[in-house]
């Protein structure tokens, strides 16, 4: 069973629309196991059903659950409309992307910025930060 940490009215209200957007019930299950990836090793309070139980704790999974529907709004499992380039170079500066070894495909991105910057903030997922 999968525990999906938000509903489509909760994603229609984070997006300011009247309604959910068509595929929301899929978008928030591969969303809500996206964001169990980033949760392992994260200790908090749950009722039997493996939920928050603390409000805050609730809220903040709601929030990174709908920010991460909405980067992958086809679910984890589709891949993306569109795409990146394999790679760029503008002078002396190049940029070269993740690429599929049996598609070519680039590799997209996996994971929200807004979603891990809400786990983040809150304290959920651990910050790594670097010294230079």
């Amino acid at each position: 069973m999968v525990l999906v940490y938000a509903t489509p009215a909760q994603l229609a209200e984070w997006l300011e629309l009247e309604d959910p957007p068509a595929g929301a019930t899929l978008a928030l299950r591969d969303a809500s196991l996206v964001i169990d990836g980033l949760l392992v090793g994260v200790v908090y309070d749950t009722d039997e059903t493996g939920a928050p139980t603390d409000p805050d704790v609730a809220e903040v999974l709601m929030e990174a659950t709908c920010a991460q529907a909405v980067f992958k709004p086809k679910g984890t499992n589709q891949p993306s409309e569109g795409g990146k380039v394999a790679s760029v170079k503008v002078d002396k500066v190049s940029k070269t992307y993740a690429v599929s070894p049996t598609t070519g495909a680039v590799v997209d991105e996996k994971y929200s910025e807004q979603a891990v910057s809400i786990l983040r903030v809150a304290g959920l997922v651990p910050a790594h930060p670097r010294v230079v």
